[in-house]
């Protein structure tokens, strides 16, 4: 009976560290190839497409006056869009896109179950008393770590830092003798 519940909780464990990635991989994988065919048979709403236009200034790009299947995705206001056709249009190039609100609850029935099993609720109240007693990670590196000052571009290309280093180790590597090679017979 031991060995059983060992086994079971063994792999209660393990569906908790690796099994719901799979699962959900594996859902995901599925919806999008059920997606493809039916956008491959064009089964889908025409009013529900938008357009989306990108520059794309190739200088020798043919235009295309009829679009053209595409796959692809692209997240625009924080909802996933799948890419149905494409077409070149001068200087730019037109994505007709469709919402995929079955991808987002996936994306987001994952995202629940990962911080209902990692316990990562922050809906209710915690106790102070209990928290008082046990020091912060934030407050631990607090103390040791500045923070970080925004990053200037401007400062770090003005100046080739390691230029002298290499070309005085490319001189002396070649050598500067100007003495006979030897003869080899």
């Amino acid at each position: 009976m031991r060995k059983f519940a060992a086994i079971l909780f063994f792999n209660v464990l393990f569906f908790n560290w690796f099994g719901y990635r799979l699962v959900f991989g594996y859902f995901e994988t599925e919806h999008t190839h059920q997606l493809a065919v039916k956008l491959d048979n064009k089964q889908y709403d025409e009013s529900d497409l938008i357009s989306v236009k990108i520059p794309y200034p190739l200088p020798y790009a043919s235009n295309s006056s009829d679009f053209e299947r595409w796959d692809g995705e692209v997240n625009i206001d924080g909802v996933l869009h799948q890419y149905v056709k494409r077409r070149i249009v001068s200087d730019s190039i037109e994505f007709l896109c469709i919402p995929d609100r079955k991808s987002m609850q996936l994306q987001t029935a994952r995202d629940n179950f990962f911080r209902l099993a990692n316990d990562l609720q922050q809906d209710q109240p915690t106790k102070k008393s209990d928290q008082s007693n046990v020091p912060s990670f934030k407050s631990v590196m607090s103390e040791y770590c500045d923070e970080v000052q925004e990053w200037n571009i401007a400062v770090t290309t003005s100046s080739p830092l390691y230029q002298p280093f290499y070309a005085s180790f490319y001189i002396d590597f070649l050598g500067n003798t100007t003495e006979q090679p030897p003869d080899i017979c």
